[in-house]
């Protein structure tokens, strides 16, 4: 509820020399609790070590997002749309399509599947069916809060308005993968160069609401720094 919104982000406002620790915990499991774009919310703020102090903000990189999958029936039925968009079936796609997600997040959930075309593996990132109005939600219920914190002028050092225009924009490329797609071939122009792979996008594919690319074992980086 707003309720709970204001009364968990007014722990994160209060006079610098009281944050601690176990109040970013709090911070991080209310934002855990809420998932969307909160999260997104969290994860921004958790580079801001110059606001909140590097033990705050390491706190709150830890944020998870513990989104419930969406039933596999729904999900399917986005790709087959989303396919004949594109001119294809999702039969004539894929021979194999994994109905466990690898990976479930707010607004997207992602499936290993295997091309028809050539039979190589690749994961399928495709959106939440409702994903666009739950967004819609955690959107006017941060609008809300912003305001509020602007007309009680609670610290105005921490730019609350660049911050909520940044959890917007993030979330919007959340909810158009064909901004990924972009920044993904961006990426893997650039570190070619480098001799760094990065995974291949299947363009055919990929829609506002679907994005394929190939899948690759290895470690993540998350892992490595942990």
């Amino acid at each position: 509820t707003l309720r709970e919104v204001i009364r968990g982000v007014l722990s994160l406002i209060r006079g610098k020399r009281e944050r601690t620790v176990a109040q970013a915990r709090e911070m991080r499991e209310f934002a855990e609790r809420l998932g969307g774009m909160w999260v997104t919310l969290m994860r921004l703020a958790s580079v801001r070590t110059d606001l909140l102090g590097a033990a705050y903000c390491r706190e709150l990189a830890l944020t998870r997002d513990l989104a419930a999958p969406s039933p596999f029936a729904e999900i399917r039925k986005v790709v087959e749309a989303d396919m004949l968009k594109v001119g294809t079936t999702f039969e004539e796609t894929f021979v194999e399509f994994d109905e466990t997600p690898l990976n479930v997040r707010s607004f997207t959930q992602v499936h290993r599947a295997r091309l028809a075309k050539n039979n190589r593996e690749v994961l399928v990132r495709v959106r939440s069916p409702d994903a666009p109005q739950r967004a819609q939600t955690d959107w006017r219920y941060l609008r809300v809060l912003l305001f509020f914190l602007r007309q009680l002028d609670l610290e105005p050092h921490l730019r609350w308005d660049d911050l909520g225009f940044e959890v917007k924009k993030a979330t919007d490329d959340c909810l158009d993968l064909r901004t990924e797609v972009e920044e993904l071939r961006r990426i893997r122009k650039v570190l070619r160069k480098r001799r760094i792979y990065v995974p291949m996008i299947y363009r055919r594919y990929c829609t506002e609401r679907v994005l394929v690319q190939e899948y690759i074992q290895g470690v993540s980086v998350s892992d490595l720094v942990l």
